[in-house]
């Protein structure tokens, strides 16, 4: 098999078996019953297909469609995200795996949110991106937490309530708004008293 195509069935189960777990009690899976197709994209696991668990045999087959699926475009993507993937150490990936299910349990317009607010931030200037990176990491880990604070303190609320303290807050002169700025920076300073 070309090293292409394992890389990409890799990086297509790299990121597919941290998310199938949800999918609940699926039956073993015999080889010979697999696809030519399913057993070339698989045949390193082979020898050992018989020893798999039952939900890494049908994550391997899921990620083994998924990738034929792809169009060479869609396929030169994921082998450029494994090879990122690849260079990350097992703290990074097991902090990404760790925020990604931390996504996964968001509201859904919560997650739309995310989804947003991560497309801009694509859509900056590498030079801003680069600001923003540099401010993040000048924060203090108290300093971090407090978006995601006021997103967990906002959620119990009411849409419609949500939508009143928007619309006031828009409402708000820039004036008012930087005063209200650095009293929260000011309470962040004091550890928030």
């Amino acid at each position: 098999m070309n090293k292409g195509l394992t890389i990409g069935v890799m990086v297509v189960l790299a990121v597919w078996m941290p998310l199938s777990a949800a999918y609940g009690q699926e039956e073993a899976l015999n080889w010979k019953n697999l696809t030519v197709e399913q057993q070339q994209l698989l045949k390193r696991f082979e020898k050992e297909w018989a020893e798999l668990d039952t939900q890494r045999q049908n994550q391997l087959v899921r990620g083994a469609e998924r990738w034929s699926e792809m169009s060479s475009d869609q396929k030169g993507l994921a082998q450029a995200r494994f090879q990122r993937w690849k260079q990350f150490s097992p703290t990074q990936r097991a902090r990404i795996r760790e925020q990604y299910q931390v996504y996964r349990e968001m509201q859904p317009e919560d997650q739309r949110r995310v989804r947003e607010n991560f497309q801009r931030f694509q859509n900056l200037s590498p030079e801003r991106q680069e600001q923003i990176r540099d401010g993040w990491g000048q924060l203090s880990p108290n300093q971090r937490k407090q978006p995601q604070r006021r997103m967990e303190a906002w959620r119990p609320v009411s849409p419609e309530r949500r939508q009143r303290r928007m619309d006031s807050l828009q409402e708000r002169t820039p004036q008012q708004r930087q005063q209200k700025q650095r009293r929260l920076k000011e309470n962040a300073g004091n550890g928030g008293n």
